[in-house]
């Protein structure tokens, strides 16, 4: 990673926050595949009070203000009429590209609008002149004194003198820089909290009326099916006809033992946690796993057994999955490692990353399966109470992975 890249890194944890915020604040909006909510001024603004108060708490008291009236009153803001910065192809990607990848490259929706952008990249070359990270005080303050949505928000409650000395209050200093893995955790950290609301619309997209009536109708004549746990040994050891996929047969019987399990503790929801109490069986790659490790497996099965709650009334026939299942199921195919986007410093840093992603994508292979690929999602959900178990018996992914077919 260069200087410059190193430098842009300080301000990652401020825009990660910034997206969250745009989510939030557009309370309809719902994640697909491809598609963000566009960060603007105001988003900047409200992740700026919200997770640097160290940093914005003279900002506030200069206007007179507080964070809870600044976050009411840019919920009124659903739609923001900001311009979004020209999209260009680096030099450096020109020769490179096809004309029909740098046709699709600029026609994707900018992450952020023209005013944050050139906020941002006007506090990361004032940086690289100071060799110092960028300073996220700073990029506000460039933001707030040029046109955008944030200062004609503040200029309805202040004056134009009032705004202009609360904007010089604001703290400048260089933020820490976070490193690589950090920034990583808190995207993550921040990826998972924007899902978790949007999830029960996620849900509704997939689930129609056609599906629920097939389920159904295979519960009318198959009851025994949904009943009672699974044995997972026997599940997988079945032969899959030639039509079917592979791998895909062999996740969707995981996942029905964890919907069972679910179903007979009259969960709402189908969790990681209901997957791993399913992949604690005698005979699995998973409990093969963990005695090489020395772990009892049976003690953890029977303390998890107490812990996954169980409900008096009775949940849905059909639980749907969580969020922390839903997202983690197993990628069926395998390709060289992704780099982090902060691995492409410069000009051009989010075209450089999607010319890659382009490229590993059509590098692809089917994977073998493995139900060991369904604990890796348990080290990355620190809320499941699969995650302790593991932790605290120094299991890494890297461990996992010495296991499965994951290498390209």
């Amino acid at each position: 990673m260069d200087a410059n890249a190193s430098r842009s890194l300080a301000l990652h944890p401020l825009l990660s926050a910034a997206g969250m915020e745009a989510a939030l604040r557009k309370p309809d909006f719902v994640v697909k595949e491809g598609e963000h909510p566009i960060t603007t001024s105001i988003d900047l603004l409200r992740a700026f009070s919200n997770k640097y108060p160290e940093l914005s708490a003279d900002f506030l008291a200069g206007l007179e203000t507080t964070w809870d009236y600044l976050l009411e009153k840019s919920n009124q803001y659903a739609e923001i009429d900001e311009p979004e910065p020209e999209r260009v192809i680096p030099e450096s990607l020109k020769s490179s590209l096809s004309d029909e990848d740098a046709k699709a490259m600029l026609s994707r929706k900018a992450p952020f609008t023209k005013p944050c952008s050139v906020a941002m990249k006007t506090a990361t070359n004032e940086a690289k002149e100071l060799d110092q990270n960028a300073s996220i005080g700073r990029v506000i303050q460039i933001l707030l004194r040029e046109e955008c949505s944030a200062r004609a928000m503040l200029l309805e409650k202040v004056s134009v003198d009032r705004l202009e000395a609360a904007i010089d209050s604001i703290r400048a200093m260089p933020a820490e820089h976070p490193g690589v893995d950090s920034f990583m955790a808190s995207f993550q950290e921040q990826m998972n909290k924007l899902l978790d609301k949007t999830w029960p619309e996620i849900r509704k997209v997939a689930e129609t009326d056609r599906t629920l009536a097939f389920k159904e109708k295979h519960y009318a004549e198959n009851p025994d099916y949904y009943r009672g746990r699974v044995n997972l040994v026997e599940q997988l050891a079945k032969p899959v006809p030639d039509t079917f996929n592979v791998f895909a047969a062999r996740t969707g019987a995981c996942l029905h033992a964890a919907q069972n399990e679910a179903r007979l503790r009259n969960a709402s929801e189908v969790t990681l946690d209901h997957m791993f109490f399913s992949l604690l069986q005698e005979g699995l790659e998973t409990t093969k796993f963990l005695e090489s490790k020395g772990i009892d497996w049976q003690k953890w099965r029977e303390e998890l057994d107490l812990a996954i709650p169980s409900y008096d009334e009775a949940g849905p026939r059909f639980p749907p999955n969580a969020r922390n299942l839903g997202m983690n199921t197993p990628d069926h195919e395998i390709g060289p490692k992704l780099p982090s986007m902060l691995d492409f410093g410069g000009e051009g840093q989010l075209e450089k990353w999607q010319a890659t992603f382009d490229e590993v994508s059509k590098q692809k292979r089917p994977r073998k399966f493995s139900d060991l690929l369904w604990v890796i999602p348990c080290l990355n959900e620190k809320e499941t109470l699969a995650f302790p178990f593991l932790v605290g018996a120094g299991i890494t992914e890297e461990d996992i992975e010495a296991n499965i077919d994951c290498t390209y």
